[in-house]
């Protein structure tokens, strides 16, 4: 048994701006895909980038969306090994 995670960079995507997928875990991150829904139904990674070394680790990159509410899920093996909700929404200013 493997733990999987997952982070999205930038933390906060605003409407328009690309983002990528973080994904670690066992060997078998390099054979899972990352599956990201959103209003307008799923995307599909533009580049992959991996690593094989333990913690093993894929980057998929996406580009910009929309604004809502997104979800990443990792799929090894057909099944869901972890997930994350997220939300794409112009940026506030900082004070």
């Amino acid at each position: 048994m493997s733990l999987n995670t997952l982070l999205l960079i930038p933390a906060q995507p605003a409407p328009g701006e690309s983002f990528k997928i973080l994904a670690t875990g066992g060997r078998n991150v390099r054979h899972a895909k990352v599956v990201v829904t959103g209003p307008h139904g799923n995307l599909e990674s533009k580049n992959l980038k991996m690593g094989s070394e333990l913690p093993c680790w894929r980057l998929d990159g996406f580009t910009g969306c929309s604004e809502g509410e997104y979800e990443a899920t990792l799929m090894i093996d057909g099944k869901e090994a972890t997930r994350l909700t997220f939300h794409i929404a112009p940026r506030k200013p900082l004070p």
